[in-house]
């Protein structure tokens, strides 16, 4: 009859119905992410368009070359001009064979003086290498005399050997295998399936956190650099395998330099050398026993290190 409509027709009337108002609803989202599309774009081309500083990686620098020293002369830096500075007027030396701890409160400026060190931004003071001006130099020939593990691993899209192999290239599989065994990292061998052959996302997708850290620091043993920049590198670690990592830095520590930023009192005794930052200036120096002698903010930082390991 006219006016009226099946229960059939009128659901094929609104399946019709909606495919036909579908594409006008979903406009706005395919406008939101064509806009977000064009901002990393625009960032992308940027560093597309980046001059070049080096066209291969840069090998690290035998360690025994010459002696190695950093000198870090009345250094300050903010972020932004006329912000509170991340660090103030800081001056300090590190000498060949030191283990040495840069510890604080977050917000310290603890990992700002490693990424100063390793050039990620411009700074007023001096900061030398070597007796040779970083400023000076291009990034490729700073970055010979670093090995560094941050606080967040870069791994790459491919297997676990060739993500340690990047450390160096020219490096044998049977040589990664003997410096694993050394770290006493034998699970990445033995416990994941296929071994160092195993396929990981982009990221280390399908490694554990703790994997993943002792892919990014047999990375940098294998590099051999002059210098060891560590931070927290150890944090997702349990108390076992980080007594064995700091036990190969001491071993590694002739001849070289090694700097780590740590959170936890069983690291930090095991230092030559403690730096004590505050509000981006250093409040104290020295050894372990004598920091918990004479300064009394040094103590309770301990503390509360030492308190954070027994929850």
């Amino acid at each position: 009859m006219i006016g009226e409509i099946t229960v059939g027709a009128l659901l094929a009337f609104i399946q019709l119905l909606n495919h036909v108002v579908w594409p006008f609803s979903g406009l706005a989202q395919v406008w939101g992410t064509t806009q977000e599309s064009l901002s990393a774009c625009e960032r992308i081309f940027r560093v597309l368009k980046e001059k070049r500083q080096f066209t291969s990686f840069p090998e690290a620098l035998a360690a025994f070359q010459e002696s190695n020293h950093i000198s870090v002369d009345k250094v300050s830096f903010s972020y932004d001009e006329g912000n509170r500075k991340i660090l103030n007027d800081i001056s300090l030396e590190v000498k060949e064979n030191q283990f040495v701890a840069i510890v604080g409160h977050n917000g310290s400026g603890k990992s700002t003086i490693f990424k100063l060190l390793l050039g990620f931004f411009p700074y007023s003071g001096m900061i030398k290498i070597n007796n040779k001006n970083t400023n000076e130099m291009t990034y490729g020939e700073l970055m010979q005399y670093f090995s560094f593990v941050s606080q967040d691993q870069y791994l790459f899209s491919g297997t676990v050997l060739e993500n340690i192999r990047y450390g160096n290239l020219q490096a044998t599989e049977t040589e990664i295998k003997t410096l694993l065994k050394n770290l006493k990292f034998d699970d990445l061998i033995n416990h994941l399936p296929n071994g160092l052959a195993i396929e990981v996302g982009e990221g280390g997708s399908g490694l554990s956190g703790g994997q993943r850290q002792k892919i990014s620091i047999a990375r940098a043993i294998l590099r051999d650099a002059p210098i060891f920049l560590f931070d927290e590198a150890t944090s997702a670690l349990d108390y076992q395998s980080e007594e064995q990592i700091q036990e190969v830095l001491l071993n590694f520590k002739n001849e070289r330099i090694t700097l780590v930023i740590a959170h936890k009192a069983s690291t930090i005794k095991q230092v030559d050398y403690i730096i004590v930052l505050d509000k981006g200036e250093i409040r104290a120096k020295g050894s372990h026993n004598e920091l918990m002698n004479k300064d009394a903010y040094y103590r309770d930082l301990y503390k509360e290190y030492a308190a954070g390991e027994t929850v």
